[in-house]
């Protein structure tokens, strides 16, 4: 059996059944092959709901995730039933905009995740170049209130602060998610 191993995970699952062939590599290098779009979507993550409608697919989508659970494990047995899985883990904010054009690629909506991608990307720009030069600020990333917990600097959240050339976390120390029981 294959190990897949991630520290954030996040995946997107596709059925395939419309005219023209697609092709991507995820996150794992796994090169993802289809005869044409998806044309059903079940995000197994909750960010991935928000890129599938990013991508300009929110109507093909016909299943979601609430919570967590063993994503590896998910994956695995998608993948032993013959789903085509994509595995998107984004671990930079460039990967955002990434991710959106892989999935209009996948999804068939191109033109419409290539507009969603760039509108991203200047933002981010727009936000870089406002807070430029200004006095930091600390920030606490608070994943969830009850334990308290928060993210390390090895995940995306290290660089959202520092978009803004305008934060350090306050947990950037840390190696990895915590929790404060």
């Amino acid at each position: 059996m294959r190990r897949l191993v991630f520290s954030s995970l996040a995946f997107q699952l596709f059925a395939v059944t419309a005219p023209a062939a697609v092709e991507v590599i995820d996150d794992r290098r796994v090169v993802l092959r289809r005869d044409s779009p998806a044309q059903r979507v079940i995000a197994l993550a909750p960010h991935l709901t928000e890129l599938v409608f990013a991508a300009g697919a929110g109507n093909r989508l016909v299943g979601k995730v609430r919570g967590s659970g063993n994503r590896i494990a998910d994956v695995e047995r998608l993948e032993r039933l013959g789903f085509a899985v994509l595995v998107l883990e984004p671990r930079r904010l460039e990967d955002i905009p990434r991710h959106m054009r892989m999935l209009g690629v996948l999804l068939g909506t191109g033109g419409h995740a290539q507009a969603a991608a760039l509108a991203f990307v200047s933002r981010a720009d727009r936000l870089r170049e406002r807070y430029r030069g200004k006095p930091a600020v600390s920030v606490l990333f608070q994943a969830w209130h009850q334990p308290l917990i928060t993210v390390s600097a090895d995940l995306i959240t290290r660089q959202t602060p520092r978009v803004l050339d305008a934060a350090e976390k306050i947990c950037a120390e840390l190696d990895t998610v915590r929790s404060q029981s």
